[in-house]
């Protein structure tokens, strides 16, 4: 019962902090006032940020991202993202955008598993948690 409940929780956290990626995501590609203009564009950045975020944070939560305290996993994920998101404007556009987002994502979380895996519990102590070695 426990891991349903943390994956619930992992997919609500990942989707209310897609959903605000998404939306600044997409003030950057239309800009302030254009998204004024046209809020429904705003709300589709909202809508799949929140999507993709509700999915891959349990993912990658689970499958690369345990041994990383919390608030650098979502703070480096999301930095990933918005790096992505930068890089696919661009690059590629909207489309783009959206993919090469991902492709952060992805990225940022490979990144920080790999330096978990080779730093051991590194990331803990410099995170500020207390540590059982001495």
């Amino acid at each position: 019962m426990r891991i349903l409940i943390l994956t619930v929780l992992l997919a609500l956290t990942g989707g209310v902090i897609g959903a605000a990626l998404g939306a600044i995501t997409t003030l950057m590609m239309l800009g302030p006032a254009q998204a004024l203009l046209v809020p429904q564009g705003l709300w589709l950045g909202v809508y799949v940020g929140a999507i993709i975020g509700g999915i891959l944070a349990p993912l990658t939560g689970w499958l690369l991202l345990r041994q990383v305290p919390l608030g650098l996993a979502i703070g480096g994920t999301a930095l990933g993202t918005i790096a992505g998101a930068v890089a696919g404007l661009v690059l590629g556009g909207p489309t783009g955008s959206v993919i090469f987002a991902i492709a952060g994502f992805l990225g940022a979380a490979v990144l920080l598993r790999t330096v978990a895996a080779r730093t051991g519990h590194a990331l803990r102590t410099r995170a500020g948690y207390p540590t059982t070695s001495r």
